[in-house]
């Protein structure tokens, strides 16, 4: 790491001491702390490419897009601009991938005790309702729709875990009509992974955002789904509905209990599938509590759905069952 030792030297003008591994979530980016003489901090990111059979169409089309024209970088200044808490960026390298960030902190609220994060949350809501306000304009994430295609692709990643039959023939026609009233429900900007791994406590104490380069025009549910129904935290329903009434004093976009349940369900088989699919690549230690979660955040939203999904709210438990098996 001698040739991103003397980079990061140069972009912050300090010696690099030390460069820390950090550890990262289920993506491929990579990351480690810059020490600095003098006792400042940074942050290296490496850039890989995802695997883009796990990405939408929408998000593969920005595969060759130059590092300093990324949604990462265009998404960062748009949320700066608007005072949303995000790393500022502090250098750019194109042929290596590399991005250098402010040092956001340490601490995640998934590390928090309990009652210190509940707390953390309440903070959260009324900067998760200045996100869903921001106004449109010709940012990228403002050409991204959460529309029945991008719905379908995740949910289809959830069907490939389904036995071929016709329990899975079943779970595709539900699911399409998922898509379907999804795609149709009113939208806002959403940062889309918006849930525990990915708000920080920098070193001031205050809340900090990350991993949001995949932000897209989305019922608000989307995010509050993320957040509130997080597969690595657990959140009493009562806590989230309390957190729900704060969102919405605060300013937040509309969101009823039927829309809440269709953006859960939707992103919990999302996130069922990603976490079955490592769990069964050997990393059982680690996902296998989410995956656990996930399972429970589905069949918990159940009840919750529209009449309209009663062909859903009927198949869905078999279907989890016999993706377990």
């Amino acid at each position: 790491m001698d040739a991103a030792r003397s980079w990061i030297g140069t972009c912050r003008g300090a010696e690099v001491l030390d460069l820390e591994p950090l550890a990262g979530g289920a993506g491929r980016r990579r990351y480690w702390r810059a020490s600095e003489r003098g006792g400042s901090t940074s942050v290296l990111v490496q850039c890989a490419a995802e695997d883009p059979h796990i990405l939408p169409p929408a998000l593969r089309r920005v595969a060759d897009v130059p590092l300093h024209r990324s949604p990462f970088v265009e998404i960062t200044h748009l949320l700066e601009a608007e005072g949303i808490p995000v790393p500022h960026i502090l250098g750019i390298d194109e042929d290596r991938a590399w991005l250098l960030l402010e040092d956001a902190g340490e601490r995640h609220l998934l590390e928090l005790e309990p009652a210190e994060r509940m707390q953390r949350y309440s903070e959260l809501m009324p900067l998760v309702a200045r996100v869903h306000a921001i106004a449109p304009s010709d940012a990228t994430p403002f050409q991204r729709h959460f529309d029945a295609e991008w719905v379908g692709f995740e949910l289809g990643l959830f069907l490939e875990l389904v036995p071929k039959g016709g329990l899975r023939e079943a779970a595709a026609s539900a699911f399409a009509g998922l898509a379907r009233e999804i795609a149709a429900l009113p939208r806002v900007l959403c940062l889309r992974d918006l849930q525990s791994q990915n708000v920080l406590i920098d070193a001031q104490g205050s809340l900090r955002l990350i991993d949001y380069q995949d932000a897209l025009l989305a019922p608000p549910a989307l995010d509050l789904a993320a957040l509130l129904c997080d597969s690595y935290v657990d959140i009493a329903r009562s806590d989230r509905a309390r957190l729900l009434g704060e969102y919405a004093a605060a300013g937040g976009a509309a969101c009823d209990a039927a829309q809440l349940s269709l953006l859960t369900t939707q992103r919990k088989c999302k996130d069922f599938s990603r976490f079955r699919t490592l769990v069964n690549a050997g990393d059982e230690v680690r996902y296998a509590p989410a995956e656990r979660r996930a399972r429970a955040s589905i069949l918990d939203a159940l009840p919750d759905l529209p009449d309209s999904q009663a062909v859903l709210r009927e198949c869905l438990p078999e279907v989890l069952e016999a993706c377990s098996a």
